[in-house]
């Protein structure tokens, strides 16, 4: 059978007028009027018959147009599908990535959309959540990995990546005896905090948003604390001496020499890395794909 008859009679279903009908498909009444007789001569019954001045189906009519509707809706899909491949295998795509995944996961996550997506030219760049955020509502950036406060994920309605926690390494300056595995009870305090040199994020970063009112509430001196601006420039004064330092708890579990004991605060700094698409990838099944490989690249990072 042919489609396009097919949508011929589905446009004549919806009108219930051969002029209409005909106007919609961009034919003429006259072709529209041919066709239709030539289907019901090939099939041997009519299709549709005249009441009160408007065509409607007839039993046999209603059975044809019932299997035209479901081979349509598969004609659809598949178009669709060879669209999305198309897009997968073509577009150039541009991925913002925060600082808090940058630094973890950037080689591995480009290895894996490379091999994902062979064909497709991609583009990671590192930002901060606001800039990531801003860059993909601008069109600049088609997808985005952030961080979200989360008693904020109404106002940030992406998808749950994962949900990372900022604790405290202090150097280790015991005895030379090999440290204990940190858990739960080694809570932040006072001490600490007073023990060494802070090393801490700028305030207006993600970072420093969560942990600036707990530095408050101990009444720490903050300009006597180093500053920077990223995981990477904290990592780097932490490694040197500067002092003890705030950090994602997954960054320094991947340390595999710990000079250094972590303490938790309480409650837990917490906060949530999440994806999200640009509005004109929403649609495509090429942003759920790349989301499901982003997950599944980051689960396979931590059990390693």
């Amino acid at each position: 059978m042919n489609t396009r008859t097919m949508e011929y009679m589905k446009a004549l279903e919806k009108w219930g007028n051969i002029t209409k009908a005909a106007r919609e498909v961009h034919i003429s009444q006259s072709a529209f009027s041919q066709c239709l007789a030539k289907l019901e001569q090939e099939l041997g019954t009519a299709l549709f018959e005249r009441r009160e001045k408007k065509w409607m189906p007839t039993p046999a009519g209603k059975l044809y147009l019932k299997g035209a509707g479901e081979m349509l809706d598969i004609k659809n899909e598949a178009y669709r599908r060879i669209s999305a491949l198309a897009i997968k295998s073509s577009y150039t795509m541009s991925l913002a990535i925060c600082s808090e995944v940058f630094i973890l996961y950037s080689n591995q996550l480009f290895s894996a959309l490379r091999s994902g997506f062979p064909s497709m030219h991609l583009n990671l760049f590192r930002a901060d959540s606001k800039n990531a955020l801003e860059q993909l509502r601008s069109g600049v950036a088609d997808m985005a990995i952030y961080s979200s406060v989360p008693s904020k994920i109404k106002e940030d309605p992406g998808e749950l990546l994962y949900q990372e926690e900022l604790v405290m390494a202090v150097p280790f300056s015991g005895n030379g005896e090999p440290e204990k595995e940190a858990g739960r009870e080694n809570i932040i305090d006072s001490n600490q905090l007073s023990a060494s040199s802070l090393i801490i994020p700028v305030e207006d970063s993600h970072m420093g948003k969560l942990l600036y009112p707990l530095l408050r509430s101990y009444y720490v001196n903050l300009e006597d604390c180093y500053t920077a601006d990223s995981y990477s420039g904290i990592s780097l004064l932490f490694q040197n001496g500067y002092g003890s330092a705030f950090l994602p708890s997954r960054l320094l579990a991947r340390e595999k020499t710990k000079s250094y004991k972590i303490y938790h605060a309480d409650p837990p700094m917490r906060y949530d890395l999440r994806f999200m698409a640009g509005e004109r990838l929403k649609k495509e099944k090429v942003a759920a794909d790349m989301l499901c490989l982003i997950r599944k690249q980051i689960q396979s990072s931590e059990e390693n």
